[in-house]
């Protein structure tokens, strides 16, 4: 572990979550922390852990994970282009909700809790901020154990696939933020069923190669997205 350098310390700095923070309070809390490195495929931590530090991705890619009652670990979120908070986690959660790992070779700055709490008491933005991130990682798991429900995986895909662009309706030229294999972790299927996915897709308009997709109506994977699962088995691709 080593310390923050002065750019890395501006760099976080300028997150929006620490925006309203008093600069003297920003600056002891940044000096405390520390660089660690995590190699592809490595816990940052695990769901159930005790929760003793915060997580603040640098560089490189992380992916929360969450485990169901069959030990069957699933991505729901993946995190890039830091900074950004590894996950949101309150002073006095006792353990972690899901678990994190990088998914490529990532640098995650690492803030003891008890520090960073003494801040958070003393600036209400940071408060907000850390609450609303939480609200909405816990709405996008909310969302994808729904989806991992209710959908079938070529629905997932086809969801996933149109929020990677701006566009709702029309051409979009994507480059997939992670591996395929990782992609088929968070889709909930082994890499092989995503496969075959994608070579259905191409009946709705998505050209895959490697991680650059072409996608000929993004408005129609919405759209496939949308239906039910018992009406995509009997509707045909034109109709869709």
């Amino acid at each position: 572990m080593v310390a923050l350098k002065p750019e890395e310390m501006k760099t976080v700095g300028g997150m929006q979550l620490f925006q309203g923070v008093k600069a003297n309070d920003l600056s002891a809390l940044l000096n405390t922390a520390q660089i660690v490195g995590y190699d592809t495929g490595e816990a940052v931590f695990s769901q159930g852990d005790r929760v003793r530090e915060v997580f603040i991705l640098i560089d490189g890619g992380l992916e929360n994970l969450v485990t169901d009652r069959n030990n069957r670990r699933s991505t729901f979120r993946i995190i890039h282009d830091g900074p950004l908070l590894a996950y949101p986690s309150l002073p006095g959660q006792r353990h972690h909700a899901v678990g994190c790992r990088a998914f490529i070779p990532s640098r995650v700055a690492v803030i003891d809790m008890e520090k960073f709490a003494a801040v958070l008491y003393r600036s209400p933005t940071l408060a907000e901020g850390l609450f609303m991130e939480l609200a909405q990682v816990e709405n996008e798991m909310t969302e994808y154990l729904a989806d991992l429900k209710g959908r079938s995986s070529l629905q997932r895909l086809a969801g996933f696939l149109a929020r990677q662009t701006h566009a709702q309706q029309g051409p979009a030229d994507v480059r997939l933020p992670i591996l395929k294999q990782n992609l088929a972790s968070m889709m909930g299927v082994v890499p092989e069923k995503l496969s075959r996915d994608f070579a259905q897709l191409a009946g709705y308009g998505v050209v895959s190669r490697g991680r650059h997709v072409i996608i000929e109506d993004v408005q129609r994977l919405w759209r496939l997205h949308a239906v039910s699962t018992k009406a995509t088995a009997s509707t045909s691709h034109a109709e869709i």
